[in-house]
């Protein structure tokens, strides 16, 4: 992959600050300490989505030479291969930020992680 500071730094500040403050239930909601209204971490599913895309865009290449054997990939260039993935990461990413999602993604702490935990309760509707 084209390495690129002026690509990463775009996808930086996408994934920076995706964290938001909303109202939420106390039952499965993780408070934001000190905040003085009670509010809760969320995140809209738009910026998580932007975010899975953007892992999938920085480790592309892991499985390259095996996929270079399929018939899509067996006759092109490398420079052809780059410029369809980026084209294809780029489409999902102008989509996500265009089109995405706005159910809100909540979060939980979980026995054993470090992090919190997605609480994965959005409704959605399709």
């Amino acid at each position: 992959m084209i390495k690129s500071y002026t690509t990463d730094g775009k996808w930086f500040a996408i994934d920076h600050d995706m964290f938001v403050k909303i109202n939420g239930n106390p039952d499965t909601g993780l408070r934001i300490p000190n905040d003085p209204e009670g509010r809760f971490f969320g995140m809209l599913q738009a910026h998580h989505q932007l975010h899975c895309v953007d892992i999938l865009r920085r480790s592309t290449w892991f499985n390259i030479q095996y996929y270079r054997q399929m018939d899509h990939f067996r006759d092109m260039s490398d420079r052809n291969v780059i410029l369809h993935t980026n084209h294809c990461i780029e489409i999902l990413r102008q989509t996500i930020k265009c089109h995405g999602d706005t159910a809100m993604l909540t979060y939980k702490w979980v026995y054993g992680h470090d992090w919190p935990q997605s609480a994965w309760r959005s409704l959605h509707s399709c």
